[in-house]
């Protein structure tokens, strides 16, 4: 809930590692790319919560901005007890939000892919408002949208989870809190 105003996630459930912010290298992101991602004080509370994460950034050229949680310190996380992923967000554009598994993680980033180029997993535009609202993604959701050749969503092999910005929804001001994995 980020409340704790670290980026490290909650130690629970084998879940371990933390957010970060990357981006391609054509503009600028706050805060900068390969940093972590701290939790920003809200200036109007949103009901208890009083931090959130927060990234803005200019437009981007090649394959945009993201910031991601790795769930298990860049081994696999099982999420197959969970029905999806659930947060509360705000901004000025489109945001592309899903999970990344560890078969698309290049071997020398502690994943198992070993081609050239690892196939991306399925992501879930969200157009987001000035207002805070909850989003809610099932795991059936990431299934239905369209991915690489080969390509199957399976929860128990979750490396992270992804916020993505891509070129076109960029320049961009993105609000993302309390984050959670649904029950089934």
């Amino acid at each position: 809930d980020f409340e704790d105003r670290n980026a490290r996630l909650l130690s629970y459930d084998a879940r371990d590692g933390h957010w970060a912010v990357y981006n391609d290298g054509t503009a600028a992101q706050k805060p900068p790319p390969l940093s972590a991602l701290h939790p920003t004080r809200l200036r109007v509370p949103r009901g208890k919560s009083r931090w959130a994460l927060h990234t803005s950034g200019d437009v981007f050229q090649k394959w945009g901005a993201m910031f991601m949680a790795q769930l298990a310190g860049g081994g696999c996380y099982d999420a197959s007890a969970y029905g999806g992923i659930a947060f509360w967000a705000k901004g000025n554009t489109r945001i592309h939000v899903g999970v990344q598994m560890i078969d698309q993680v290049r071997v020398e980033h502690g994943g198992v892919c070993r081609d050239a180029s690892c196939p991306g997993g399925p992501l879930h535009p969200i157009d987001l408002v000035r207002e805070w609202r909850r989003h809610e993604i099932s795991w059936n959701d990431l299934r239905a949208r369209p991915v690489a050749a080969g390509f199957e969503l399976d929860p128990a092999r979750l490396s992270a989870l992804t916020v993505n910005l891509l070129p076109e929804d960029t320049p961009f001001d993105v609000w993302v809190d309390d984050v959670e994995f649904l029950p089934r």
